[in-house]
């Protein structure tokens, strides 16, 4: 095989290979001003940096899986990474896991940052989930102790994501609130009624008769 056809399918073969140590000091919080967030959309602005990152030092080919790190005798300090693209993982399983997502016996905040994540992912892949889909996907998907608050959910004026989940943490800091009482109450009502009974009353011991003196 020529050596033309060789670097052709060698796609490092024009490229600088990275240095290990310019990685190992590279100060990603400046480079990715963005932070993940269950309150917005931040998922595709905080993907975008990084794969501007990744392609500066060329490794963006190692991260999306598309390279055989095998072709690249250069870049032995480095390893191919588990692909963590979007592209990673299939649309149709990624909207069944977020139409099946449930809150279960997690908290308001895992619930919801799990719902989030899942939606921005779609959203980065083409997938239609609107905000009307997202909300309505997350109220569905509550557990039975929120029933009532999902029905006050839909009165909610101007519905957001961020507004839903202000609710549901209120919500969920009151009903811990009123189990905590409901303990404390059992709790003082065993002590007053449900102690230990008393020992019973020894009977009377009836008085002698005093004989009179012979």
């Amino acid at each position: 095989m020529s050596s033309g056809s060789s670097n052709s399918s060698n796609l490092f073969a024009n490229a600088n290979p990275p240095d290990v140590n310019d990685i190992r000091n590279l100060n990603i919080y400046e480079r990715v001003p963005v932070h993940l967030s269950q309150m917005d959309s931040s998922y595709y602005a905080w993907k975008t940096y990084f794969s501007l990152v990744f392609r500066e030092y060329h490794l963006l080919d190692h991260v999306d899986g598309s390279i055989d790190s095998s072709l690249v005798p250069d870049f032995h300090d480095w390893s191919p990474l588990t692909p963590c693209s979007s592209g990673g993982s299939s649309s149709p399983s990624r909207q069944q896991e977020f139409f099946g997502c449930h809150q279960g016996n997690s908290s308001v905040d895992d619930y919801c940052r799990r719902l989030k994540t899942l939606a921005d992912e779609l959203r980065d892949i083409g997938a239609n989930i609107d905000d009307d889909l997202l909300l309505s996907t997350l109220t569905a998907g509550l557990n039975k102790d929120f029933r009532n608050a999902a029905v006050n959910l839909t009165l909610i004026p101007e519905p957001s994501f961020a507004k839903f989940v202000a609710y549901l943490r209120l919500e969920e800091r009151r009903m811990k609130q009123v189990k905590a009482r409901a303990i404390h109450t059992a709790l003082t009502a065993g002590t007053t009624r449900g102690g230990p009974p008393s020992p019973p009353v020894a009977p009377a011991t009836p008085p002698q008769q005093r004989h009179p003196a012979t």
